[in-house]
């Protein structure tokens, strides 16, 4: 999928959805791709690292086109990546990552 299609599909989700409910849908999200790594059926991206992409590909974006909700929506992944980065940590599924805050 492209990058364009993948955005305009994440705005009309965030839209729809508002801030709050986006923000839970990436936390269930990225919990069910942790249980299926844990179980060993899943060998993909670990989830936080995938939300830090999608943080940047949105902060270029909100860079180049100057949308107000593109920075939103990048502070959304960012805030859910540490959220999840922290439980991948104490469920030790991942090692410390120094792009993570591990002072908390």
């Amino acid at each position: 999928m492209s990058n364009v299609l993948l955005k305009k599909e994440i705005i009309d989700k965030y839209n729809k959805m508002g801030q709050e409910k986006f923000n839970r849908f990436l936390v269930a999200y990225c919990l069910n791709i942790l249980i299926n790594i844990r179980e060993g059926n899943n060998k993909v991206m670990l989830p936080h690292i995938e939300l830090l992409n999608y943080y940047d590909k949105f902060l270029a974006a909100y860079r180049s086109e100057n949308k107000e909700q593109y920075l939103e929506i990048a502070y959304s992944f960012r805030k859910i990546a540490h959220k999840i980065y922290r439980i991948s940590l104490k469920k030790k599924i991942t090692e410390k990552n120094l792009k993570f805050l591990n002072i908390v």
